[in-house]
């Protein structure tokens, strides 16, 4: 984050001539600083996958979600990216989307989310140094498993694959199989290096590693999590054309209930421009709109439409970078050092039972949403969530307060601990500003539709 900040400050500035040369060297290493981070924290995140993986420790967990709004934010972490490499990234929806309603359906978002980011990673990667540099994000669903299509070879799975949705868990809605694709104008493969794909620690080549970088987990992962989630993982590819990643994952569909919305209207091709400050100023001027969207006991006769957020951070350094890049993005920002002055800070809020019999008063402030570390001294995160929470069912708070932890505790049982305390989503340390933004327009919008 402080590396973005660099950035986006100096990009923000008008420079003389004489000094353009010198911000534009500085840009260059804040850049290169965020990319560095990025990468490190890729390798350590996909160790840690497959350890657990080793360990039979993975398990998939359907929950209602929906699968346009995780691919997206999939593809919102890449922004920077395609800026600075000038890559053309487009989601493409297939009218399946629409002709099988598919909005709210039941899967495991975590394991969808991270078999898509691996392989925008690759697509990405292998796009950065060609003439032409594209990459298209499809999506499709259908009722039937995928069958193979020309040239698209599917990796053999180790075992037979199971009905994953015949357990308790997943209803009794149709059984779906969503398909995504990402396709790329990179550097393509051979039939010899399309061979050795899919294995552990394993490239297409040893000028793979020296001239692109990488581990050689992420497509492994990727096929560990699709066949676990009942789906499978394949390629298309011609070298020097591009390739095709795909893969798809067994869901069911949502019996229909109150509070989920359905898909009403064509889902339309998104381009995401490669321009990384024009994508912070659209991203910024979207969120700004989201306060209307919170369930507050009233609504005033002037209201300030920027997203209003609490930080509750005991680290100092922490705070003062978040709440720094918050701002940048059009937010207003408070902050508490625990628990207990986050509380303080609620009881000001429009959250708080007594703004109801002062709807004039200027001295409630409103509030969109609340940033909450877990550990932390006098009251931690998870003891403050759930007094929260306590409040909201005594009356004191008059609607649900929509909180996010924000952690570096994030193992399975850590996150579902949190979310058992109340918490209504969990972002892990290290993020950046992007995708952190993003899943709090996900959480907000998921709230005003429920």
């Amino acid at each position: 984050m402080c590396a973005d900040d660099i950035r986006d400050t100096l990009m923000q500035h008008n420079f003389r001539s004489e000094d353009e040369r010198i911000a534009t060297d500085c840009i260059e290493a804040a850049n290169n600083i965020a990319l560095c981070v990025q990468h490190q924290k890729s390798i350590v995140d996909d160790i840690l996958t497959v350890s657990k993986l080793d360990s039979n420790l993975l398990q998939i967990t359907p929950v209602p979600a929906q699968p346009v709004v995780v691919v997206k934010r999939a593809m919102s972490m890449f922004y920077p990216e395609c800026s600075a490499k000038n890559i053309d990234f487009t989601f493409v929806p297939h009218e399946s989307l629409e002709r099988l309603n598919i909005d709210w359906i039941l899967l495991d978002p975590q394991r969808l989310l991270q078999i898509a980011i691996n392989l925008v990673s690759n697509a990405m990667k292998f796009t950065q140094h060609s003439t032409k540099r594209k990459v298209l994000v499809h999506m499709f669903a259908s009722p039937d498993r995928p069958g193979l299509d020309v040239g698209f070879d599917y990796v053999p799975t180790r075992s037979p694959l199971p009905d994953l949705t015949a357990g308790e868990d997943w209803g009794s809605g149709e059984l779906l199989y969503l398909h995504v694709e990402v396709e790329d104008t990179g550097c393509g493969l051979t039939k010899e290096e399309k061979e050795v794909l899919f294995e552990r620690f394993a490239q297409a080549s040893p000028r793979t590693h020296a001239q692109y970088g990488g581990s050689g987990l992420g497509l492994f992962i990727s096929r560990q999590l699709a066949e676990l989630h009942g789906g499978q993982v394949g390629v298309r590819s011609k070298a020097g054309v591009g390739s095709t990643f795909g893969f798809f994952l067994q869901t069911r569909r949502m019996i229909a209930s109150a509070g989920r919305p359905t898909l009403s209207r064509a889902p339309t091709t998104e381009r995401v421009l490669p321009n990384h400050a024009k994508a912070s100023r659209e991203l910024a001027a979207s969120l700004s709109k989201l306060d209307s969207l919170q369930p507050t006991a009233d609504v005033r006769s002037v209201r300030d439409e920027r997203l209003h957020v609490l930080i509750v951070e005991d680290n100092l350094v922490n705070q003062k970078v978040l709440s720094k890049q918050l701002t940048k993005a059009g937010c207003v920002v408070s902050t508490a050092d625990n628990g207990l002055f986050a509380l303080q800070h609620l009881a000001t809020t429009t959250f708080h039972a007594s703004s109801a019999s002062q709807r004039a008063s200027p001295s409630h402030v409103p509030l969109s949403i609340v940033l909450m570390d877990l550990e932390m001294p006098e009251m931690d995160g998870l003891t403050c969530c759930k007094r929260i929470r306590g409040m909201e069912a005594s009356g004191e708070l008059t609607s649900h307060v929509p909180i996010i932890a924000v952690t570096a505790n994030v193992r399975d049982e850590q996150i579902a601990i949190a979310k058992e305390s109340g918490m209504d989503d969990v972002v892990s340390k290290p993020f950046r500003v992007p995708e952190l933004l993003a899943k709090v327009k996900g959480l907000l919008e998921q709230l005003r539709e429920d």
